[in-house]
């Protein structure tokens, strides 16, 4: 299989892995189902990056980014530093802090692309969220990304699953979904030893990575 670099690039190696020159209009039909299943299945650092916001005093809700899939840590402004505030269910939101009036955010809670943060503030507040995001389809053939670039083999074994249960290729689905699974254990597992070795960090100075 020869290198791929972009959308195009993998489009024509799939081409020439079936050995089949009449699927042009149907690649990326089979690329875009493919990277369904990697949203869904991929935990890597690729796919992870941060926001800030302002949130203005008193106001406890805030739209999510719209690519947002997986919220893993949510940190607000304090003194000169930052902390990590926790998450609660929006039962445990309406019960736990029904009472309270304003004050630097501690909880928060997900609803539909809103997130809620309690106490509410009481005055404007920064607030940086850490999030996996997902994958966005491919439109021209120069096109890439950070998934494509570090694991294209993820996308081949991806798109040709789909390709075969649309040719009713049922000998070769099996195939492709164990390559394919066997490519997202591989990725998963390095990122969560990337994980567990760098350790958590709750509080430290605005615009540094060390308290």
């Amino acid at each position: 299989m020869g290198q791929i670099t972009n959308y195009g690039t993998l489009k024509d190696e799939l081409a020439k892995y079936v050995h089949r020159t009449d699927l042009t209009s149907d690649w990326p039909m089979f690329i875009q189902l493919g990277q369904s299943r990697i949203n869904s299945d991929l935990d890597d650092y690729a796919m992870e990056t941060r926001a800030s916001y302002t949130i203005p005093a008193g106001q406890r809700y805030t739209t999510l980014p719209a690519d947002m899939r997986k919220l893993m840590n949510v940190q607000v402004a304090v003194g000169g530093g930052r902390k990590a505030i926790l998450p609660l269910s929006q039962e445990q939101m309406d019960t736990i802090w029904s009472f309270v009036d304003t004050g630097t955010p501690e909880n928060y809670s997900l609803t539909g692309d809103q997130m809620e943060v309690q106490p509410t503030p009481g005055e404007d507040t920064e607030m940086e969220i850490f999030y996996q995001y997902r994958l966005t389809s491919f439109v021209d053939d120069t096109d890439t990304n950070d998934i494509l670039d570090k694991f294209p083999n993820i996308y081949v074994y991806s798109a040709l699953i789909e390709w075969a249960i649309w040719a009713q290729a049922d000998e070769r689905v099996p195939v492709f979904q164990k390559a394919y699974a066997a490519e997202v254990g591989r990725i998963n597992e390095e990122a969560e030893e990337r994980r567990q070795s760098g350790g958590s960090l709750q509080i430290y100075q605005l615009g540094t990575s060390t308290p």
